[in-house]
Formats: structure tokens, sequence, C-alpha cells
């Protein structure tokens, strides 16, 4: 479960950021939501193989960040 209490108030005043996070959920993403105050809306998707096919369907610019797993210090 992702939540920004911010994303009430940052939606209303910028309905662009709102649209992207539907596009986010429409293309595949398993959530979306309003990172900090605003700067970015991100998606979380579970299969790393769907990444490119869903940030092509998205209307602004994207950056593909991926976890990492299996490290040890």
């Amino acid at each position: 479960y992702l939540h920004n209490d911010f994303e009430e108030n940052v939606f209303r005043e910028y309905p662009q950021l709102a649209v992207i996070k539907g596009e986010l959920l429409n293309a595949g993403c398993k959530a979306a939501m309003l990172s900090g105050s605003g700067s970015t809306v991100l998606g979380v998707v579970e299969n790393g193989a769907d990444v490119e096919k869903i940030a092509a369907n998205i209307s602004c610019r994207t950056i593909i960040a991926r976890t990492l797993s299996n490290v040890t210090h």
C-alpha cells in the first residue's frame, strides 16, 4: 500500500500529475504515487521485463530504476 497525503492537494493544483499517475496504473504498474511534495510520480512494477513496455506508454519523460537484490555488504 502506497500513500502520500500531498496527492489530493497537488493533483488539484497540477492535474497533469494525476493523469500521469493514471497512465502508470493503466500501463501495468502495480502501484503509483506522488513522491515527496510533488517532484516525481513513481510507478512500481512487479516484473522487470514489463518496464520498457510500460515506459513507452507514458506521456512524459521516464527514468527506469531497478532495486538491488542479493547484495552482500
